[in-house]
């Protein structure tokens, strides 16, 4: 059983990466690229800020309230897992047609991306969620030792093979479709098939909307 001293190691070493990840990489980002691209990166970083939350709607905080007191955890992430695929498409399609409404061109294209990266975010952060509240906080950090790794290596492509834009994008949402596919492995042994009832599904989107308006 990993100590507290072990967990608060684990919680600061995924804060300073997770500072890594969020801030020092545009610093850098804003060194090499023209000022009309970082202006269009910050928008799409910005705007999957926003999905992030809406997508997730506060799944993540509920899973650590509520896993503890399961006693058939197989069957409550299966539902819980189902539950944000819905509210992912819905809060996917609000957001593309936003962007549809307002952006054309290139603003358009990495906005759709950053959608995308939005979705995968928010289900790397529920797993995420679910490693910490099972008190494998080595694992959650192996999550984002994965992901800031990714990024070093899109930024390094960057800087070495003159990319575009839209590839940049398009490879920092790779790195963090391979987090969520860590994030997965790492977690995979608390899934099982579990059988449940669709008004089950609705009932947690339900008792969810106090987590999700917390969080927006």
């Amino acid at each position: 059983m990993p100590t507290v001293s072990k967990n608060i190691f684990w919680s600061t070493l995924t804060s300073v990466l997770q500072l890594y990840t969020g801030s020092i990489v545009f610093i850098v980002l804003a060194k090499l690229m023209p000022v009309e691209d970082f202006g269009i990166l910050s928008f799409g970083f910005s705007l999957s800020a926003i999905a992030v939350i809406v997508a997730d709607f506060g799944f993540s905080l509920m899973i650590m309230k509520d896993y503890p007191r399961q006693k058939n955890h197989a069957k409550y992430l299966s539902k819980s897992i189902v539950a944000k695929i819905i509210l992912a498409i819905l809060s996917s399609i609000i957001f593309l047609i936003y962007l549809l409404l307002f952006y054309t061109g290139q603003w358009l294209l990495i906005g759709g991306i950053y959608i995308a990266f939005a979705l995968v975010a928010s289900f790397t952060i529920y797993f995420q969620a679910l490693l910490r509240v099972q008190n494998k906080f080595n694992k959650y950090t192996e999550t984002g030792i994965v992901y800031a790794i990714a990024v070093t290596l899109v930024v390094i492509a960057y800087w070495y093979f003159k990319l575009s834009l839209e590839v940049l994008v398009f490879l920092l949402l790779a790195g963090k479709i391979v987090q969520l596919l860590w994030a997965l492995y790492c977690s995979s042994k608390s899934f099982s098939t579990s059988s449940f009832k669709t008004k089950e599904v609705f009932k947690l989107i339900k008792n969810s909307w106090s987590f999700g308006v917390f969080g927006v």
